[in-house]
């Protein structure tokens, strides 16, 4: 669970430091080159699981790939271009902290929806949540330059990271 978190934060920076803005890089075709790459990486692993068990993929109708694809289209991508959206257009932390938004929501929908109204420690989480969100969004807008102040002084492994880094970037033409 550790190192899920610690690649997600990886995904993350690296998607703020190769995509700096939407006029240089487009967000769809980053994702695109994405698909590709995963799709070029794990179909063999899919032919070979196909292979090694046919049996677990006996009842797999073009009606159930529609639906599979309909769910991923909507849930994966449409979620993973607003998420990257929103990276770009902010930053990593404040999108990041955006996507815990979605415990109050739960709550507020739980209320609306089923009349299920959630305990008073469940309650002060989601105004603790709701307020660590407002608390990063009203920032002094410096962090990004003590960053950089911070790496400059730490020496030539971190300049040697930086452009390292900034060498995984391709710069991709919209």
């Amino acid at each position: 669970c550790l190192f899920a978190a610690i690649m997600y934060s990886v995904y993350t920076v690296v998607i703020r430091l190769c995509v700096p803005d939407d006029k240089e890089v487009a967000v769809p075709l980053m994702f695109g080159y994405l698909g590709v790459f995963n799709m070029t990486l794990l179909a063999p692993a899919l032919v070979v699981l196909i292979l090694a068990s046919p049996s677990t993929f006996h009842n797999f109708s073009g009606q159930v790939l529609g639906f599979i694809t309909l769910k991923g289209i909507f849930d994966n991508v449409l979620s993973d271009y607003l998420w990257a959206r929103a990276v770009v257009l902010t930053t990593p932390t404040v999108a990041t902290v955006g996507l815990s938004l979605t415990i109050p929501l739960a709550f507020a929908s739980d209320l609306v929806l089923h009349g299920m109204v959630p305990s008073a420690m469940a309650t002060l989480g989601a105004l603790a949540v709701v307020a660590g969100f407002i608390l990063v969004n009203v920032g002094d807008g410096h962090c990004e330059e003590r960053l950089r102040f911070a790496l400059d002084s730490a020496g030539q492994s971190a300049r040697r990271a930086t452009e390292w880094l900034s060498g995984v970037c391709v710069r991709l033409e919209p």
